[in-house]
């Protein structure tokens, strides 16, 4: 899986219709705010991988979800738990969870309540698809040294996750990303930047 891939399967029809359905929002704002989120939730997963503090327990919650089967999107997403959910959101954007609401909304025109709901059903599908990947490099040994870590480099090596998500929902970003070393800042910066 790549991150072309990985971010098609997010904002597939299947998972807008999912968590349209579960968090009683209409599709056109779950494609908007997961369009907008994605970047920071991918950048926030990023960090807890390769931060010491966080990159045992950030892999052990990969393992996990990655027992769960993303085959059937539509199937996986009725049984999502959204509070677990919503710990998982807390986990990848940390101090930034409230302040990337806030500029999603500014951006989307959704209300942060319903932001963090949309959030809260598309963050533990993202673990999946993601723990899904690692399993199956562990399977395969095809990546070196530490798990997690290796899969959010190979993902992320990819491309620009905003720039994915916009070539595939057919929208266009109109800004230039500044390589950063805080990259939920710098997304966040882009966020309020980008909303003339």
């Amino acid at each position: 899986m790549d991150l072309t891939q990985l971010l098609g399967a997010l904002v597939s029809n299947d998972a807008v219709s999912g968590i349209s359905q579960s968090t009683e929002t209409s599709a056109a704002d779950v494609t908007n705010v997961l369009a907008a989120a994605l970047p920071a939730l991918l950048a926030g997963a990023q960090q807890q991988a390769e931060q010491k503090e966080t990159n045992e327990s950030f892999t052990n919650a990969l393992m996990k979800h990655g027992e769960k089967d993303t085959n059937n999107i539509l199937s996986f997403l009725s049984g999502v738990d959204a509070e677990d959910g919503g710990k998982i959101v807390g986990h990848l954007l940390g101090a930034n969870t409230q302040s990337t609401e806030e500029a999603v909304a500014k951006k989307t025109g959704v209300s942060t309540k319903n932001i963090a709901k949309i959030l809260a059903v598309a963050a533990p599908l993202l673990m999946s698809l993601l723990g899904n990947q690692a399993k199956q490099n562990k399977k395969q040994e095809a990546t070196s040294g530490d798990l997690a870590t290796a899969l959010m480099t190979s993902l992320l090596s990819g491309g620009d996750s905003a720039d994915v998500l916009s070539a595939l929902l057919g929208v266009s970003t109109g800004k230039k990303k500044k390589k950063s070393d805080n990259l939920l800042g710098s997304l966040l910066g882009s966020l309020l930047g980008g909303n003339k």
